[in-house]
């Protein structure tokens, strides 16, 4: 019998003496299994298994120009939802472009810019056409 085995079965310092001794079997017990060869009845641990590689998804940049009375609008909050895929949000720069990366297919584009009417369009993200032109209203 071990000593940790030993301070279980005999604990001299009350229920904490008797806590610490369990817990100093437990790490005895796992640093001796740790160093003692497997018998034939044990499973054998394994790594754990890796996700399946996904293949990544086909996207496509997609530029959003936002004007108003014939001139870009900077700072608008340009929000791009595609049909199948997560809601991309990006702010307009200096020359009233917000660019994104999409999947293909069918999405919607929300426009939100200080002293401008919101406007709510739909937008087609494919290859050969990178480009949605916004165009807002006072």
């Amino acid at each position: 019998m071990t000593p940790a085995e030993t301070a279980i079965r005999r604990p001299r310092f009350g229920s904490a003496g008797a806590m610490l001794a369990a817990a100093a079997l437990a790490v005895a017990v796992a640093a001796s299994a740790k160093d003692r060869p497997m018998a034939a009845s044990e499973p054998e641990a394994s790594a754990p298994m890796a996700a399946p590689a996904r293949k990544p998804a086909k996207t496509f940049m997609l530029k959003v120009v936002v004007t108003g009375d014939g001139r870009p609008v900077s700072s608008a909050e340009v929000t791009l939802k595609p049909a199948a895929g997560t809601e991309l949000k990006r702010f307009t720069n200096a020359d009233g472009e917000a660019n994104f990366s999409a999947p293909p297919g069918a999405a919607k584009v929300r426009v939100i810019a200080t002293g401008w009417v919101s406007k709510l369009s739909e937008v087609t993200v494919e290859d050969g056409k990178p480009k949605a032109e916004i165009v807002l209203e006072h």
